[in-house]
């Protein structure tokens, strides 16, 4: 693992984890120098545990690499109105965020069906 990867690692857990808030936008902007400096995928686990590989330069996809959550709003609603059993269409799924969401909140009796058309 390169040095570059090891900042990257740190940045995200400090920006996920730490009560302090008054570095926070400083490491944000330092999070996304050095995610602009990666080549192809690195792995972003979400706030409730999920870890999945996104590319690095993808601009949400990076922003959950370093906090671990995309659109928190969106999220709360969706984590609210999800019961075990439901089944949740993400149509437009990017790299899949809400659809990984998703699967937690709606258990093995639930389903995801996600539909994305770019094909990367």
């Amino acid at each position: 693992m390169n040095l570059s990867k090891v900042m990257l690692a740190l940045v995200s857990r400090y920006l996920m984890f730490s009560p302090i808030q008054y570095f926070k936008w400083r490491a944000f902007r330092l999070g996304l120098e050095l995610l602009d400096r990666q080549e192809g995928f690195v792995e972003a686990r979400m706030t409730s545990g999920e870890r999945f590989k996104v590319l690095a330069r993808d601009y949400a996809g990076g922003r959950v690499a370093l906090t671990g959550q995309w659109e928190p709003a969106v999220t709360a609603m969706m984590r609210h109105l999800l019961r075990e059993g439901d089944v949740f269409v993400d149509i437009g799924a990017n790299f899949g965020y809400f659809s990984i969401a998703a699967a937690g909140w709606v258990g093995r009796k639930g389903k995801v069906i996600s539909f994305e058309c770019a094909p990367r």
